[in-house]
């Protein structure tokens, strides 16, 4: 990272680097998914989905864009591409990569010892499996994410961060990874017990959404420059530094509407489930036969979060 206002890197569409740290981690995540899906297919196990391939590599190249292009090189000097960078990490880099499913890729690629002995030293554990649990929570997936959002946008921390590289970074990782766990969720998790229902995702969703309108309204309503590092510098495309404020909290504000894409998707996936649901009872299950009713006595547990005691037949 150059120091802050060290004057403009050049064109900025031309203004690339390669930063060792984000570019060693973004070859190693490349490399990896890839060796990981040939590992799987030398086993003979069904070819990953193209959809999946493509989302994962779309996300590592969103990430490569956040971090060594022209998002980075000119967020010291611009608040607006500074707010573009952590969307373009939070919101389009994370889903993708999660929706890429590279947990999977990684247990169907790895050494069958290898995942047994990752697995029993992880979620083989009850402390970690208490944490994931609670981790996992929607409340804790809003607490996180928000938390995070709302913390480094403090002004002190924030002024901090664009004038300490090691913050700097350490800011970076915690959007993105914050991002990943949320996507995580709501999206593909494993164990699969931890994805959060349809109704918490899209509550989770329109919280974290909500959070950041609010600080982009701030910022876009703001008279003074919040952010005391960017009142001496020089955005691009001739703004000044309370105008790009202006764009930056527009900018967050509209970001938004990403969650409420998100909450479009769950709701259309979960409506479809509950009609493909609907539809197998009615056929008597996929391979044509329904389930054999449960025995007198049996206790039969309901689905996770629907908030049912047990059932007794009998």
């Amino acid at each position: 990272m150059r120091p802050l206002h060290a004057g403009a890197p050049g064109p900025f569409l031309a203004a690339w680097t390669l930063e060792p740290l984000a570019t060693l981690g973004l070859a190693a995540a490349a490399i990896g998914y890839a060796a990981c899906l040939r590992a799987a297919r030398a086993r003979g196990r069904p070819p990953a989905a193209r959809a999946h391939v493509a989302a994962f590599y779309a996300g590592i190249a969103a990430a490569a864009v956040a971090l060594l292009g022209p998002l980075d090189a000119f967020n010291d000097d611009s608040l607006a591409v500074h707010m573009l960078q952590h969307l373009a990490l939070t919101q389009v880099a994370a889903p993708l990569i999660v929706l890429g499913r590279p947990l999977h890729a990684a247990v169907r690629g790895l050494p069958p010892a290898v995942v047994a002995a990752t697995l029993r030293a992880t979620v083989g554990r009850r402390s970690i499996r208490t944490a994931l649990d609670v981790l996992s929570h929607p409340l804790a997936v809003f607490g996180l994410s928000a938390g995070a959002l709302a913390a480094w946008h403090w002004p002190p921390a924030y002024a901090a961060a664009l004038t300490d590289a090691r913050l700097h970074v350490a800011e970076h990782a915690t959007f993105l990874g914050t991002a990943l766990w949320f996507w995580w969720v709501i999206v593909d998790p494993i164990p699969r017990r931890h994805r959060a229902s349809p109704h918490a995702a899209i509550a989770v969703c329109f919280a974290t959404a909500a959070v950041g309108d609010i600080l982009g309204a701030l910022l876009a309503l703001s008279r003074d420059v919040v952010y005391a590092p960017y009142r001496a510098a020089r955005p691009p495309w001739g703004l000044d530094p309370l105008a790009d404020q202006h764009l930056a909290g527009w900018i967050m504000w509209l970001g938004g509407a990403l969650y409420f894409a998100a909450m479009v998707a769950i709701a259309a996936r979960a409506a479809a489930g509950t009609a493909e649901g609907g539809s197998v009872a009615v056929r008597g299950g996929a391979g044509g036969r329904a389930d054999p009713p449960p025995r007198a006595g049996e206790r039969v547990a309901p689905a996770r979060g629907s908030g049912q005691p047990p059932a007794v037949s009998g």
